[in-house]
């Protein structure tokens, strides 16, 4: 089971950088101004912090792949930024809720952005730990010594 959460994790934190990147992608396709309340820059350069947001998840994402415990550091660290941004949108005074339904919209976000950061804090601690039935895995050996 913590496997998959892990994994489950690891997908959002890619899906989360695969959607900024192509929130990008399409405001400057469109070659329009992106309004991203959420992000603390001008909306002339918010496609391209979308951008970089983006680009920092999809590599911290597919660096949490490999096996080494410090490999999946960033992935932990932009979970926490993640976090931080939408808990300092709340304190900015451009940020602005659209009644209790945005509330409760912006409530659910942090919601999902700290169980993100939990998911991934998980996947940090399982790197680099030794399989404890690595006896019973090995061919050939059915018991322990």
């Amino acid at each position: 089971m913590r496997r998959l959460l892990e994994f489950l994790g690891l997908l959002a934190n890619l899906g989360l950088g695969l959607a900024c990147l192509a929130l990008a992608g399409l405001a400057w396709l469109d070659g329009a101004d992106l309004l991203l309340p959420l992000l603390p820059v001008a909306p002339e350069n918010a496609a391209a912090a979308a951008a970089s947001v983006g680009l920092v998840g999809v590599v911290s994402s597919l660096l949490a792949t490999s096996p080494g415990r410090w490999a999946r550091v960033p992935m932990f660290l932009w979970s926490l930024g993640l976090l931080a941004l939408l808990k300092a949108a709340v304190f900015r005074s451009s940020y602005r809720f659209d009644g209790i339904e945005g509330f409760v919209e912006h409530a659910l976000l942090v919601i999902g952005a700290s169980v993100l950061v939990v998911l991934t804090f998980l996947r940090l601690r399982s790197a680099g730990r030794p399989n404890p039935l690595a006896h019973i895995t090995r061919s050939g050996r059915l018991y322990p010594r």
